[in-house]
């Protein structure tokens, strides 16, 4: 082993001259990175991209900087988290929400009720997923089990008016408790069911 002096800290250490792989040796990981970080040229740094870019942000207004490889990822630039949650709130409600269909409150018909309620008798007044009864359903959340249409009433629209009789065949309707609701809602599948 040979004696070297450690290029950033100026310590005594000793190491085999075949693991010294550079002219200016280190005692540690730690001392080489510092070394380089205070010898690196910041403009030779393969992530130096020209400093900083000054850009608004998109829900304040306030003067932010940003690297310029970040102006090519994103067209919007935001203070933090709750600023840009803020700016979603405002600009992603109606027709600017990814999932807005159309804003017109759909009404589920004249033979809605009584097509809800031969459903719910008709799977025993409980959930058909989970099993929960609806007495249950009724103390745990306040509400009453929900029946869920399994091909959405939207699509039984033509020329602007729906045709309720076949939206609400029986067939097309399944009893669920909320927690199911929320999980099948969006899926123009019937549930799996235990029989």
């Amino acid at each position: 082993m040979n004696t070297y002096e450690c290029a950033h800290c100026g310590e005594q250490f000793k190491r085999y001259p075949s693991r010294v792989t550079t002219e200016e040796p280190c005692c540690s990981p730690s001392c080489a990175t510092k070394l380089q970080v205070e010898e690196m040229n910041i403009e030779d740094h393969n992530f130096y991209d020209g400093g900083s870019v000054s850009v608004e942000c998109e829900n304040c207004g306030k003067q932010l900087e940003r690297r310029p490889c970040k102006l090519e990822r994103s067209e919007k630039f935001f203070c933090g988290k709750e600023c840009e949650s803020e700016w979603k709130t405002g600009k992603r409600t109606g027709k600017d929400h990814p999932n807005w269909k159309g804003g017109v409150r759909i009404s589920y018909g004249p033979n809605w009720h009584k097509q809800r309620n031969k459903r719910i008798e008709m799977d025993g007044d409980m959930c058909v997923v989970c099993k929960r009864p609806n007495s249950v359903e009724k103390e745990k959340t306040g509400s009453s089990l929900t029946v869920h249409h399994i091909q959405p009433i939207r699509s039984y629209m033509v020329d602007g008016e729906i045709d309720y009789e076949r939206a609400n065949r029986l067939d097309n309707l399944v009893t669920l408790c909320g927690a199911c609701h929320r999980r099948w809602e969006g899926i123009p599948l019937r549930p799996e069911v235990d029989e």
